[in-house]
This record gives structure tokens, C-alpha cells and sequence, in this order.
């Protein structure tokens, strides 16, 4: 049987979700489901999107976009956006890139990635997102774009 696994707002964690992937070693039937939050607080936010998208040739990988994923495509947009991100722990992020204020150090390749991040997943019997992060819209609409299913 194969498996569905998720895990949750990695953050910069890159040893740690390193040792998560070893301890889960996941084979290429499996699905892996990381569930956003890639980026921000801890050290290695460069080294966490690497390794998600080497991750992608090993599963079947199905991405998930975090509020602070979100938070670093939009950073590029404006002062105010990218000051918004650094206040939310882009700092750390962009330090892990070698400089908390040169965007043009992160790897294009990353922003392909988070672009490419769906805002949910479902299966015949769970819905997989990072969170309802616009509160205003109800959990029960949100689904109503055509959801992302698989029949596993």
C-alpha cells in the first residue's frame, strides 16, 4: 500500500527535515505532502527549498503554498511587501542566501517552485492545506475553484 504523508511548516529546517525525509525514506509510489511554510525563522530556508525540490524527483511531491512562502513571492513586489517579509522572519531566509536585503541572490528556480505550490490537495478522503490564512473567505468556498484530486 502506498503511503500519503504530510508534514508541516518546516520553517528553515533544513537538518531537521533532512532527518524527517532519511527516517521516512520515501519511495517513488509514495505521496509526500509538504503542507507551506518552507521559509523564514530558521537557518537554512535555501537548503529547505533545495532539498523540496530534489524531493520532487524522488515521490510523488505535491507542494503546498505557507502564508510565508506567499509572503517571499510577494516580497519582490514593492518596499512595503518586502519589509512586511523581513519583519515575519525573511531575514533569516534571505541571510541563508548570504544577505538579508538582495532578493536577486535567491535562485530562480525557488520562486518557480513556490509558484508552482498548489493551495490545497484532496483525496477521495482528506483535504490537505497550510491554512484558511484569508479569514474572510469561508473554508467551504475556497474549494470551489476546481480542486487539485487524486484518486489514490
Amino acid at each position: 500500500m502506498s503511503r500519503t504523508i504530510a508534514i508541516g511548516d518546516i520553517h528553515g529546517c533544513s537538518i531537521a527535515f533532512a532527518a524527517i525525509i532519511h527516517a521516512i525514506d520515501p519511495q517513488p509510489s509514495e505521496t509526500i505532502l509538504p503542507l507551506g511554510d518552507y521559509v523564514d525563522r530558521g537557518i537554512d530556508s535555501k537548503g529547505v527549498l533545495d532539498q523540496l525540490i530534489k524531493l520532487g524527483d524522488r515521490c510523488n511531491l505535491v507542494p503546498i503554498l505557507g502564508n510565508h512562502d506567499q509572503m517571499m513571492l510577494h516580497a519582490g513586489e514593492g518596499r512595503s511587501d518586502f519589509q512586511f517579509w523581513l519583519n515575519c522572519g525573511g531575514d533569516s531566509a534571505l541571510d541563508s542566501y548570504g544577505s538579508t536585503q538582495q532578493l536577486s541572490l535567491i535562485p530562480q528556480s525557488h520562486f518557480r517552485f513556490l509558484k508552482s505550490c498548489r493551495s490545497y490537495f484532496e483525496t477521495d478522503t482528506h483535504i490537505f492545506l497550510h491554512a484558511n490564512y484569508k479569514p474572510e473567505v469561508p473554508l467551504s468556498n475556497r474549494f470551489l475553484s476546481g480542486p487539485e484530486r487524486s484518486h489514490q
